[in-house]
């Protein structure tokens, strides 16, 4: 058996991660948080109206195409560290009767998501959300939610794993807006 030639990989750089990954181009032309000040304009243009681009931008708030109902969104509230206040828990359900026919659904991955949002409403369900500081955005944009137990509150971290962290203020720490900014996932 003969050994095959490793192939050579080409040292990464900006240029070969804007041209290999199209959601990286798309947060270099237009910062992915501003979007929520275009639904203005986006709902003047109709929900068929707006371009790909933009509906990728409004991951960022936590917004996806609700498939397959056509014309809706999904909202997912990350909730960090799964601790959720009754308060807050009451808001989400206030949101989901008012605007998504009282669907929602709890992942796995301490998140909620709220269904058949229509674009229309996309401001009254922010601003429901903003309300005394419950939540902003998709409960803060984040690099992907960070998971923790109540019941164990430190972790270990760092290269070597000897560091001891209090998770659950870490993982409100993480959820900080320069952080999309961030290439790919941070681990």
């Amino acid at each position: 058996m003969t050994a095959t030639p490793s192939r050579q990989k080409e040292p990464a750089t900006w240029e070969l991660v804007l041209k290999r990954n199209p959601v990286e181009r798309l947060k270099q032309e237009k910062a992915p948080l501003g979007i929520r000040d275009e639904l203005p304009a986006l709902i003047a243009m109709g929900y068929e109206s707006v371009p790909e681009e933009d509906v990728v931008r409004l991951q960022w708030w936590g917004l996806y195409h609700d498939k397959p109902k056509v014309g809706t969104f999904m909202l997912r509230l990350k909730i960090p560290n799964g601790i959720l206040p009754p308060a807050k828990l009451r808001a989400i359900g206030e949101v989901s009767n008012r605007y998504g026919r009282g669907d929602a659904e709890l992942s796995t991955r301490q998140c909620i998501q709220l269904h058949w949002l229509r674009l229309e409403e996309l401001p009254n369900v922010f601003a429901d959300l903003d309300v005394a500081r419950r939540f902003r955005g998709r409960a803060e944009p984040d690099p992907g939610g960070a998971a923790g137990c109540r019941r164990q509150p430190l972790a270990r971290v760092g290269l070597c794993g000897r560091e001891l962290a209090v998770v659950s203020t870490a993982a409100r720490r993480i959820r900080h807006p320069p952080a999309v900014q961030v290439p790919g996932r941070v681990t």
